[in-house]
């Protein structure tokens, strides 16, 4: 049994991305596949079903072309501020989004269209991830469930284009997490804000590859 928190806009049955039945998945989705506060809603949902289903697996399953992702990137780019219940959740997925934007401007690309593709995926990529760090680093009961009952919590990322599930692995920093909830974090200034993390290695399309692709900002999902 498996346990999966999920982006609100999967347009499919979870269960059908790892070919299962209705049923054989527990599914928690919310925008953004974030985390939520400690002492909310969303994340004690996550720890009653930990504690009550007893899942071999937590996979945060994020989104290619998330609309939250690409609001969050253009809110950063100088897109209007966001309304009051979008802002909470903007909030969580800005702290990907700021790292991934100042990383690729430093490299630069040749295309416009290469780079926005760039920064989605990575945001993606690393939103996943930090949902990861955050319920590991807050929630006592998922870390004992890691370190005592042997659950695995790995990111993954849906191509919404294809429907493959492309799993990240677990969190780099993940032993450092399971000793202490305050070691340092992927996220943290220390660790360096202004780069993306080396140890995730992202297979990003090549600027050949994206030359057709049609530019209209960064959202691509309008």
């Amino acid at each position: 049994l498996a346990l999966v928190v999920s982006g609100a806009e999967v347009r499919v049955p979870v269960e059908s991305l790892f070919s299962l039945r209705p049923g054989e998945l527990i599914v928690q989705s919310c925008m953004g596949n974030i985390a939520g506060h400690e002492s909310g809603t969303l994340f004690a949902s996550v720890e009653f079903e930990v504690v009550h289903f007893v899942p071999k697996v937590l996979v945060v399953l994020g989104e290619s072309h998330s609309t939250i992702i690409s609001k969050a990137i253009q809110y950063i780019s100088g897109a209007e501020p966001a309304s009051g219940p979008m802002h909470v959740v903007l909030d969580r997925i800005l702290v990907s989004a700021v790292r991934v934007l100042r990383q690729v401007t430093s490299e630069g690309a040749s295309t416009t269209a290469g780079r926005e593709m760039k920064i989605r995926q990575l945001t993606a990529e690393l939103n996943a991830l930090y949902t990861v760090e955050q319920l590991l680093r807050r929630s006592s009961i998922i870390r004992k469930a890691v370190k005592h009952h042997g659950m695995e919590v790995h990111a993954a990322i849906l191509d919404q284009t294809t429907g493959n599930v492309d799993f990240m692995g677990t969190h780099p920093m993940l032993e450092d997490l399971l000793k202490d909830r305050s070691a340092a974090s992927l996220f943290d200034d220390q660790q360096g804000a202004d780069s993306v993390p080396a140890q995730i290695e992202v297979n990003c399309p090549s600027d050949e590859d994206t030359d057709h692709v049609h530019h209209e900002g960064c959202s691509h999902d309008d």
